[in-house]
């Protein structure tokens, strides 16, 4: 009786020891403050666009100088669109004459609301290069030296081997003057970036930034580009998406062994996506297609529109190469830039399409074969794409931010469910479908 009321009071001065220490680290991490989540333009999503696609083609250049500039107008764009696509985190770079601080605010659940993660480290010229000085998490300081190592594993954890040493020596020759942040390095190889291996593949379920496997579609994928190839041979003057989709899907059917069905329905849309879609996907697969079979097959309508099949494709390899929810942040990026000056406007039909092309790589497993042979192409269209003759679209800048407030606002949010929502309502992914 003795050893047991001793025990029971030894475990609650453990849990209120334990309980202590967890405050205090909570209190010390955490800063009271509300996130103020930066507004998204167009101009953000095409600046950053633009920044991506020219220092990518710089990296991939012969061997020689490679000079990449950011000034302050860069930073802000590129921390708007992170801050949108990797919510509820939100980003802010500040440069100085001769340093620059990186900002990072985490906005914690409602249960501990007004209180927040706030991180920054402040970067300055070193004895050994362009290096953070020192960083601060909430209340807590960071020596530079365990800063700078924990920002060497995280290149080392994201890139493969040798981008992963060349990015890190590229990062030591950065200069700030005059608000301008500048790499400038003489670069004995291209620098190939290329991420790391154990980022591709999902482990217990959870979706992963990467999908090697699921974009390395097997080789059988020649074997569906011929059979579009005497499709579109017999079948002339057939422009409909749905038409070649049922087709494929039925000759995967008939063509998996038992326990394969759901790999040969994914190198059919494979097919599909390189044929219909961009050739350019190609380059994903486990070994080069002959241009013969990426050539000679015409522009396909989904509902009657040529650029519907586009984003449905587009989308169902995103969806292929990344995990659900950066394929919808692509899809909503294309869309905003759409909104502005020059662009064709905000489109939640075009929404619709690249959450369908989504949702079709999501339920690949679930596909109902009887449908497959009993539906007219125009029934099998709807089975597989929503209804979108009430979505609004051709939306500009100024009206989604003034009818629609944004991607969190629940007008927005209102309208997203109502396409998600049909797309659960669709038949074909309906095992018990009439």
């Amino acid at each position: 009786m003795v050893f047991a009321r001793k025990l029971a009071n030894f475990i609650f001065k453990a849990f209120v020891i334990f309980a202590l220490l967890v405050s205090l680290l909570f209190w010390g991490l955490t800063t009271s403050g509300q996130v103020v989540s930066p507004s998204l333009s167009s101009d953000d999503v095409k600046i950053s666009q633009q920044l991506l696609s020219t220092n990518l083609a710089k990296f991939q250049k012969a061997p020689g100088n490679i000079e990449i500039v950011f000034n302050q107008a860069d930073f802000d764009a590129m921390s708007n669109v992170a801050s949108h696509t990797l919510q509820p985190l939100v980003f802010q770079v500040a440069l100085f004459d001769s340093s620059a601080v990186f900002n990072v605010v985490f906005s914690l659940p409602e249960l501990f609301q007004p209180r927040l993660i706030h991180a920054y480290c402040f970067f300055a010229e070193t004895s050994q290069g362009f290096a953070i000085d020192t960083c601060k998490i909430g209340r807590l300081s960071v020596s530079g030296r365990i800063a700078n190592y924990l920002l060497k594993k995280s290149v080392l954890l994201l890139l493969d081997s040798p981008s992963d040493q060349q990015v890190l020596q590229l990062l030591k020759t950065a200069q700030v003057r005059e608000r301008q942040l500048t790499f400038n390095s003489e670069q004995p190889e291209n620098i190939s970036l290329a991420l790391n291996p154990s980022l591709f593949n999902s482990q217990s379920g959870v979706e992963t930034l990467w999908n090697r496997d699921a974009v390395l579609a097997d080789l059988d994928i020649k074997f569906y580009l011929q059979a579009l190839k005497q499709l579109v041979l017999d079948n002339p003057a057939e422009r409909r998406l749905a038409f070649y989709m049922q087709q494929l899907l039925k000759t995967a059917l008939i063509r998996a062994e038992s326990g394969e069905l759901e790999t040969e329905y994914r190198n059919a849309l494979w097919a599909l996506v390189v044929a219909f879609g961009n050739k350019k996907f190609s380059a994903y697969l486990k070994e080069s297609i002959d241009t013969s079979l990426l050539s000679g097959f015409p522009r396909l309508t989904l509902a009657g529109r040529a650029d519907l099949t586009l984003h449905f494709l587009y989308s169902a390899a995103f969806k292929s190469m990344s995990n659900t929810y950066f394929a919808g942040q692509i899809g909503f990026l294309k869309e905003i830039n759409d909104a502005g000056r020059g662009g064709s406007g905000f489109s939640f039909v075009d929404q619709a399409a690249n959450k369908a092309g989504v949702f079709l790589v999501q339920q690949l497993e679930n596909i109902n074969p009887r449908l497959l042979h009993e539906y007219t192409p125009a029934e099998f269209e709807q089975a597989f794409f929503p209804a979108i003759t009430d979505l609004p679209e051709g939306i500009t800048e100024s009206q989604f931010k003034q009818e629609w407030g944004g991607a969190s606002d629940p007008r927005y949010q209102a309208k997203e469910q109502l396409i998600e929502k049909r797309l659960a309502n669709l038949m074909l992914y309906k095992t018990d479908a009439n």
